[in-house]
């Protein structure tokens, strides 16, 4: 499987994003919150997947762009054995990864924190 991540891997339809924060699994790894709900249907991705950086706590667009693109980048580099694991296990996902640190941090950061929450939501 490629390192890619294409518009059939995003979670941005409005009844899924719905239907995932009303009642959601959720795991905390620090700078990183990640909602999951495991569903049922059968989608031509085992996981759907959608970034979210706070406006009240980084104003400024330039910075939640960033931290946007380093949880993308992390996801997309570690997505093979993560992806791996659903299909084995067949499973499908709705995933929102939600940044709660008060500041900036560097990628190996969100990369360390990514791979720990992916893998809590898998198991």
């Amino acid at each position: 499987m490629a390192n890619t991540f294409h518009k059939n891997e995003r979670l941005y339809k409005r009844s899924e994003i719905n239907l995932l924060f009303e009642k959601p699994l959720n795991y905390v790894c620090s700078p990183i919150k990640i909602n999951y709900l495991k569903v049922d249907a059968k989608a031509a991705q085992p996981a759907k997947v959608m970034f979210i950086v706070p406006k009240k706590i980084f104003s400024k667009a330039h910075d939640r762009n960033k931290l946007k693109r380093r949880m993308r980048e992390a996801y997309r580099l570690n997505k093979n054995v993560f992806y791996n694991h659903l299909i084995n296990n067949e499973k499908h996902l709705l995933i929102a990864c939600i940044y709660i640190g008060k500041n900036a941090t560097t990628f190996h950061e969100i990369d360390v924190a990514l791979k720990k929450a992916l893998t809590k939501a898998v198991s």
